[in-house]
This record gives structure tokens, C-alpha cells and sequence, in this order.
């Protein structure tokens, strides 16, 4: 009870200073620190996600240097929530998913004190922020394996932007797709392979109304949501769908003129590889059928293209170990050195 009346005590003074933009002093620093955001903003708006994150880290670097010169934690908590809700937002989209969840727990803790400080004025952005923060926590908890805790923060935030999307399918359909392209990844992780498919489906219909609307702005969103099905295929161990739809991914990406070219070839390097695990787990598959014949015509031919691919990874990767060492295994057994081998 002390405490409780204490805390709102403490609340109820810094108010004031930790939902302004500064406190007496810090006026550049705080300038800087927002200068540093609308960077972020800006590349964001771009599709530089990469970029975006750099600044926005920049962004909290000074305003947890301001804390600390204060030795107060309760300020600038609203700017803080706001800047690593971003920074969530960008790992989420450049696949960090631990960086995401951690960012997004910072982002939960800062707006609910500012919710404590102010609930009149604060509440309904706290709340549309969960929707999101929610996802990348999910996110964060799937890279990791935790996937009672991803599905219990998926089913939130597709609740929560389910009821925004009813209300406004406009200004919310971008928003649920990425509940409903996460909650796939999750049920695909835990083998509701139908489920996943299910969720992704509804995900492209999403994807193309949003394309609808904005006609040339959601390759990179075909291209995540197709290399999502790919994996959901290659995991149920179907591996000719999953090469459909990684060449899907490719041909979306070689067409994509919104990406930087850092990101294209980050993104190129992944698909070839993916590719190239396909082809060799064809090959695998097509040595069994043979009767372990290790001179299959079939089978060498597919290894070959699982090679050819790999090399391609490298062409935008030269220092991917994964591809080098999968290159090298798989010259091996064309040349006749190894036995082919499954994945």
C-alpha cells in the first residue's frame, strides 16, 4: 500500500517532465535525439528498413544518455516508447527477431508508465501500440523456439487488430496482415501445417487488396509471405512446392525496384541458398527412388542445380560459411568423393 502511494507520488511530480519534449538543459541533446528519429521516419517511409534502425538507435542512445545524466528513469518515457517501438518495427522487418521482442519489451514498459502518468491523454496510443508490439514480442519468442509464448502474444495482437480492421478495413488491413503472416509462421512451427496455410492464404488475399489500393508498393510483402509458404512446404518435407514458391520469391525480388541494393542482395543470398537446399533434397529423394543408384542421372543433375545455386548465394555473399560449406559437400558428391547424403 506504501509503496503503491509512494510510486503514484513519484509519478504525479515527474509527469510533467517525462511526457515533455525536455527538461531545462537538455534542449539540444533532445533536438538532436529527434532529428536522429525523423531519420529513421524518413527511411522507414522508404522502405530502408536497415537504415531506419541505425538512427533510430541512434535516437534512444541519447535519450537513455539523458536518464543517466539525470539518474532519473522516468524520463522522456513517452519518446522512449516511441522510438523503440520503431526500433522493434525494423528488426521485425530486417528478421531480427530477438532484437525486435527486446526492443518491443522497452516499448511495452516506457508507455506504460507514461499510461501511469497520464491515462487520459495516453491509453488509446498505448493501446494501438500493443497491437504491434504484441506481433513482435510473438516474433521474437518464434526465433527462439518459444512458441507457447509466440502463440499467446500472436492471438492477442490478431485480436486486437482483427476489432481495428472491422472498424476501419482501410487503415488496418497492413496492420492484420502482419498478425495473420506471423500467426501462419507460428503454426507452421508447431506442424498445424493446414493451419499455416490456411493463414497465409488469408494473408495474399490481404496483400493483394493492399495492392489494390497502392499499386507497386507491397513487393517486399509478396515476396516475405511467399518465403513463409516456402518454408512451411520444406518443413512438411514437400520439397517441390517448397521450390515453387521460392522461385516465386526470386522472380518477385529480381523485379523489386523499391529495394536498396544492400537489401537486394541480402535478400538474393538467402533465396539462392534456400533454392539450392530444395534441389538438394530433391536429389536426396530422387537417389532413394533410384535404389541408391549414385550415378542417377536424375539425381546428379538435380545436386547440380542445388551447386549452381549455392554459387549464386555466394555471388552476393562471399563470406556465407552456410552456402561455402554446402557448395563444397555437394561438389564432393558430384564428383563421386561423397555418397549423396539427405540434408
Amino acid at each position: 500500500m506504501i509503496k503503491n502511494l509512494v510510486l503514484t507520488l513519484v509519478l504525479a511530480l515527474c509527469g510533467v517532465a517525462s511526457l515533455s519534449a525536455q527538461m531545462k538543459g537538455d534542449e539540444s541533446a533532445v533536438a538532436l535525439a529527434q532529428e536522429y528519429y525523423q531519420n529513421a521516419l524518413d527511411r522507414e517511409a522508404a522502405g530502408r528498413h536497415k537504415e531506419a534502425s541505425v538512427w533510430a538507435r541512434h535516437a534512444v542512445a541519447v535519450y537513455d544518455s539523458l536518464v543517466l545524466a539525470h539518474r532519473d528513469s522516468m524520463l522522456y518515457v513517452l519518446p522512449r516508447a516511441r522510438c523503440n517501438q520503431s526500433l522493434a518495427k525494423y528488426y521485425y522487418e530486417t528478421n531480427e527477431g530477438t532484437k525486435s521482442m527486446l526492443c518491443a519489451q522497452n516499448s511495452i514498459r516506457f508507455y506504460n508508465l507514461a499510461v501511469q502518468i497520464d491515462p487520459d491523454t495516453f491509453s488509446e496510443e498505448r493501446d494501438l501500440a500493443m497491437s504491434s508490439l504484441y506481433i513482435y514480442l510473438s516474433y521474437g519468442y518464434l526465433s527462439g523456439k518459444k512458441t507457447d509464448e509466440a502463440q499467446r502474444y500472436i492471438n492477442q495482437a490478431y485480436e486486437l487488430r482483427r476489432a481495428f480492421y472491422d472498424q476501419d478495413p482501410d487503415l488496418h488491413r497492413k496492420a492484420l496482415f502482419s498478425a495473420v503472416r506471423v500467426r501462419g509462421m507460428i503454426m507452421a512451427q508447431i506442424g498445424e501445417f493446414d493451419e499455416a496455410h490456411a493463414m497465409y492464404s488469408d494473408a495474399i488475399g490481404l496483400c493483394d487488396e493492399m495492392e489494390a489500393a497502392e499499386p507497386g508498393t507491397n513487393n517486399h510483402n509478396y515476396q516475405s509471405i511467399f518465403f513463409n509458404i516456402a518454408s512451411a512446404y520444406y518443413m512438411a518435407g514437400d520439397y517441390t512446392d517448397a521450390l515453387r514458391a521460392n522461385l516465386k520469391v526470386l522472380k518477385l525480388l529480381r523485379a523489386d525496384e523499391t529495394a536498396t541494393k544492400e537489401d537486394k542482395e541480402y535478400y538474393l543470398d538467402y533465396c539462392y541458398k534456400y533454392i539450392a537446399n530444395c534441389y538438394w533434397c530433391l536429389a536426396y529423394d530422387e537417389y532413394v527412388k533410384s535404389g541408391y543408384n549414385k550415378k542417377s542421372k536424375e539425381t546428379m543433375a538435380l545436386y547440380q542445380k542445388a551447386y549452381d545455386c549455392y554459387n549464386m548465394a555466394l555471388q552476393y555473399n562471399a563470406d556465407d560459411f552456410e552456402s561455402k560449406g554446402k557448395r563444397t559437400m555437394v561438389q564432393l558428391i558430384l564428383n563421386g568423393i561423397e555418397k549423396p547424403k539427405p540434408m
